[in-house]
């Protein structure tokens, strides 16, 4: 996870509760923020920094498989 903009206030993907920004989790009571880290405003009312440009990514290793679609 990272920001990859170095301008302004640095955010990133995190866990959120249930309630942050008033809208429910799909399941469980924790839901993915891109701005989970380093937001503006408050729990309740979250913003998104200016300048922001927050990813998140996962290496997958396929070798094993003959044709990963």
């Amino acid at each position: 996870m990272g920001d990859s903009d170095g301008a302004g206030t640095a955010a990133y993907w995190d866990d959120v509760y249930w309630s942050f920004g008033g809208e429910g989790a799909h399941s469980g009571v924790y839901k993915g923020y891109c701005a989970g880290q380093g937001y503006s405003g408050t729990p309740t009312t979250p913003s998104y920094q200016d300048a922001m440009a927050a990813y998140m990514s996962k290496s997958i290793d396929l070798s094993g498989y003959n044709s990963p679609t």
